[in-house]
């Protein structure tokens, strides 16, 4: 789709053992500092899956870490106090829209070939959340 996400046709390429070290990088990102989707789409590019295919994969493999690490947070939310589910609901749009803006982005700066731009925009967080983490 010119401009927009690919569409689902695209990861059909990848084939088992490209997805195998495909999801050993995104286990590598488990690490503080480590960008879950930046390691499976450099892999994937690594493995000289298409720029298309190499984006759609790596966000269908965060579904399920998404999905897992929210069940694994609601088992702390406390439902009887009041106005949670106006929190968690206005949370899951402001959440959701921003990360369409950051699909939309990385899908940007995949397609064109730029993915530098991302791995400096990851060097400066990194250096900001070891800092962080050191006072």
């Amino acid at each position: 789709k010119p401009g927009g996400l690919p569409s689902l046709d695209v990861a059909s390429g990848v084939s088992f053992w490209k997805a195998f070290w495909i999801g050993v990088a995104q286990g590598a990102a488990i690490a503080p500092g480590i960008s879950r989707s930046g390691s499976t789409i450099a892999a994937a590019l690594f493995l000289k899956v298409s720029r298309d295919a190499a984006v759609l994969f790596s966000f269908l493999l965060s579904i399920p870490a998404i999905l897992g690490a929210a069940v694994l947070q609601l088992r702390h939310v406390e439902f009887s106090q009041p106005n949670v589910w106006q929190s968690l609901l206005t949370g899951f749009i402001v959440s959701y829209i921003f990360g369409l803006i950051g699909l939309w982005g990385i899908v940007y700066v995949v397609k064109r070939g730029r993915l530098q731009y991302f791995s400096y925009y990851l060097w400066a967080l990194s250096a900001i959340i070891l800092l962080h983490q050191s006072l």
